[in-house]
């Protein structure tokens, strides 16, 4: 399938006065028109920095240093910010993982709507009638009576549905993800994750989605890439990366699931954590927690390699004993 989206050798550094944090370093990874691709790692790892970067939404002093983000053919990191905003809610849309964050307390959720709509030359009356059918397309029951509502009487998971109704107004081709069911309970969390699964479907757009929840990248997800400090480490169809993981990394991750079935197992975390994104690392950044490290692991990092039909791994004994 053809790409929409191609991210090539990105970096994101924030440059401070005494460290620089590299955020997003040297990250690449691909997007097919009309699929939805997983980025997953713990917390601090980057993923939802390095979508944010993709539209220049990175917090100050965040620079771009290097790299492209090609969207349907136009290199983004070449544009002027000006430029870019058009880009954003318009062509490439995002939800976020608190839409508390995003929404607007004191707006009601059509007013909310309408800022999306501007610019379309619609009347009033046309623009209420698509706020409405907005709601009803992300299953808000009785939107005519629920359009005319503030934030705070909206359940959380109807908040949910209510920021993606406003992101879907602009009807862009590709939607980020950002932790959309992280705050959710799990019967919510699968009605978000099969609506997002619909309205990809009836709408034609591609998804990104951004999580730390292997199950949700297991259920939504057609390819994903994983992520460690800063750097994508591994990358795999979905089947093929839980059937035959190649980084310690992501076999660490898929180990410290529940396994669910009785067992009474107990979860196997990783030991350690996330070292600092201040400084380069020499070697592996996950040398430290990685049981077969070698001296080679810790001196010269390992780049994306294959291991597997359309599968890469970013690790020495990739293919060997890893």
């Amino acid at each position: 399938m053809e790409n929409i989206l191609e991210v090539r050798n990105l970096k994101m550094y924030y440059c401070g006065r005494r460290e620089t944090v590299r955020a997003v370093d040297d990250v690449s990874f691909s997007v097919r028109a009309g699929e939805t691709f997983g980025i997953v790692g713990e917390s601090g790892c980057g993923k939802s920095t390095v979508c944010r970067t993709l539209v220049q939404m990175q917090p100050a002093p965040g620079k771009i240093l290097g790299g492209q983000v090609i969207y349907r053919g136009k290199d983004l990191t070449s544009l002027s910010e000006k430029e870019v905003r058009a880009y954003r809610g318009t062509e490439i849309g995002m939800i976020f993982q608190n839409p508390m964050t995003s929404l607007n307390p004191v707006m009601k959720i059509r007013d909310q709507i309408f800022e999306s709509l501007k610019g379309r030359g619609l009347t009033k009356k046309e623009m209420l009638d698509q706020a409405v059918s907005l709601l009803r397309l992300v299953d808000i029951p009785d939107p005519e009576k629920r359009v005319s509502e503030y934030v705070h009487q909206f359940s959380g998971g109807m908040r949910q549905r209510a920021m993606i109704a406003i992101t879907l107004a602009a009807r862009p081709k590709l939607l980020i993800a950002d932790e959309p069911t992280t705050a959710l309970d799990v019967t919510i969390q699968n009605q978000i994750i099969s609506l997002i699964a619909r309205l990809k479907k009836e709408l034609g757009m591609s998804v990104i989605v951004i999580t730390h929840d292997l199950g949700v990248v297991n259920e939504m997800c057609s390819r994903v890439a994983v992520m460690y400090a800063g750097r994508i480490v591994e990358t795999a169809a979905t089947r093929e990366l839980f059937d035959s993981p190649a980084h310690p990394y992501t076999k660490g991750l898929i180990a410290s699931l529940p396994r669910g079935d009785g067992s009474g197992d107990s979860l196997k975390p990783i030991p350690g954590a996330p070292p600092s994104l201040a400084g380069e690392f020499p070697g592996c950044a996950f040398a430290d927690r990685c049981p077969h490290a070698t001296d080679r692991c810790r001196t010269e990092r390992p780049e994306l390699r294959p291991a597997g039909p359309e599968h890469f791994a970013a690790c020495h004994l990739t293919g060997g004993n890893a």
